[in-house]
């Protein structure tokens, strides 16, 4: 499958930040508009060619639900960078992780979900500060899969 690393690289807030800034602009319709347009999208989410629909999508999020507002700025990201979702949040449950080989058993077994990340950098020996500004602009496609297909600025399939 092919995604766009290079799409979240210039994103500076979370979508709840984002939102704590913008919902309580929502019932001014010009004060937010201008926010999103001049603030969120280019200054936090690193944004200069925005549609009118992920303006949009933003501007009808922030009127709405804390939630709402949320996937609203997450899903403009989400949908350039072409990721996709299992679930609409977090949750505390451990992750169960299997493996097999040398030096398995020390991160198999139910982890903490917030101790993953570490737990697979200390097992492959790896320091995210220092290898994520070279796959920052990395782009993996899956072999067979046309690229033509795909708007690189929207992160977005084309028709067929």
């Amino acid at each position: 499958y092919v995604w766009y690393p290079n799409v979240l690289t210039p994103v500076k807030n979370s979508a709840e930040v984002i939102c704590s800034q913008i919902r309580p602009l929502s019932k001014d319709h010009k004060k937010l508009l201008i926010a999103v347009t001049t603030k969120v999208l280019p200054k936090q989410l690193g944004i200069t060619n925005a549609t009118h629909e992920e303006i949009n999508n933003i501007v009808d999020g922030a009127g709405g639900s804390a939630k709402a507002c949320k996937h609203a700025v997450g899903h403009v990201v989400s949908d350039r960078a072409r990721l996709g979702w299992t679930t609409g949040g977090h949750t505390g449950v451990d992750v169960g992780l299997y493996a097999y080989g040398a030096g398995s058993s020390t991160i198999r077994g139910n982890k903490d979900n917030t101790y993953v990340g570490q737990l697979l950098a200390d097992f492959l020996d790896v320091k995210p500060e220092s290898i994520t500004p070279l796959l920052a602009n990395q782009k993996t496609v899956q072999e067979g899969f046309d690229e033509n297909l795909v708007d690189v600025k929207a992160g977005k399939s084309s028709s067929v």
